[in-house]
């Protein structure tokens, strides 16, 4: 299977697009993490993984 140059161009846009949002979810992870209480970060990490 062979792509344009567009699409390729859109397939690296949208995988940085992927790695900032990764990388913010871990930032407010990590910010919730030092934060938060107990309870509360378990019920944070709970939510994450249903």
């Amino acid at each position: 299977m062979t792509y344009t140059l567009t699409q390729a161009r859109a397939f690296a846009a949208a995988a940085a697009r992927d790695d900032h949002q990764r990388e913010a979810r871990l930032a407010i992870a990590v910010r919730m993490g030092t934060a938060a209480k107990e309870n509360d970060w378990k019920t944070y990490l709970t939510d994450l993984t249903k």
